[in-house]
């Protein structure tokens, strides 16, 4: 573990609009080392060529760290160090070594949010109606979605539960629980209308949901499928609906 300290002439947390130079900190054992002190004479009145040579000569030093503690995050220069650097960039003041130990915390912590984050938005843009006209678990209409690629198809499978030769379950509530942008349709149709059809390995479908969306019945009618709804003991209001082939 790894974290760039821009600190003072005595040695803490300080701001870029300071004279200064940057600690490069190593985690050793159970405490931190100082591995290299670099000097960065750097200003907001130099050019944007500048900045960003010195700013590239820093990093240049600083291999596998992609953590950056000072006494500001806002302003040009750490802009750049987040977007074209990729560092995540702290705010502290004082002496920074007891403080690392949190930051690489926080930093870990924020890493798994971002890419959170990401899924979610992936998601999103893979799965949502364009239209945005289904929202949790119900649309009006028969249709699916938008147009989905060959990745999103399999995306989509992947969220799938095999449970038996040919049989197969997936838990609508948590799905749209978790991708809030989400919506039924574009989750269930693609498995209704492609892996169900026959000379594919899907026989049936478990789908675990809280109420049925509103076009599935119309759906199931359309597609020459069959759907078998019961409740879920001890989950109240909870549905268990068994896809599967009209005429097998």
């Amino acid at each position: 573990m790894k974290i760039a300290v821009y600190v003072d002439s005595s040695h803490e947390i300080a701001r870029f609009s300071q004279t200064g130079r940057v600690r490069l900190y190593v985690r050793a054992g159970y405490g931190w080392t100082v591995a290299d002190e670099i000097p960065f004479p750097i200003s907001t009145d130099m050019s944007l060529a500048d900045i960003k040579a010195q700013l590239a000569a820093l990093v240049a030093r600083l291999p596998g760290c992609q953590t950056f503690l000072s006494g500001e995050v806002r302003g040009l220069i750490y802009s750049l160090l987040q977007e074209e650097h990729g560092f995540r960039v702290w705010k502290s003041s004082g002496q920074p070594e007891g403080q690392l130990d949190d930051i690489i915390q926080r930093d870990v912590d924020l890493a798994v949010l971002r890419e959170k984050e990401a899924a979610e938005q992936a998601f999103a843009a893979a799965f949502s109606s364009p239209s945005g006209g289904c929202s949790g678990g119900g649309c009006s209409g028969g249709g699916g979605g938008r147009k989905r690629s060959e990745q999103a198809l399999q995306a989509i499978q992947s969220m799938t539960e095999r449970v038996a030769d040919g049989h197969y379950r997936i838990n609508l509530s948590d799905i749209l629980n978790k991708y809030k942008n989400a919506n039924s349709m574009d989750i269930l149709v693609p498995l209704m209308e492609g892996p169900l059809r026959e000379g594919t390995t899907y026989r049936s479908l478990e789908i675990l949901c809280d109420h049925l969306p509103r076009w599935f019945s119309q759906k199931v009618s359309d597609l020459d499928l069959t759907a078998k709804c019961v409740t879920i003991d001890g989950h109240p209001g909870g549905i268990r609906a068994t896809v599967s082939k009209a005429h097998p």
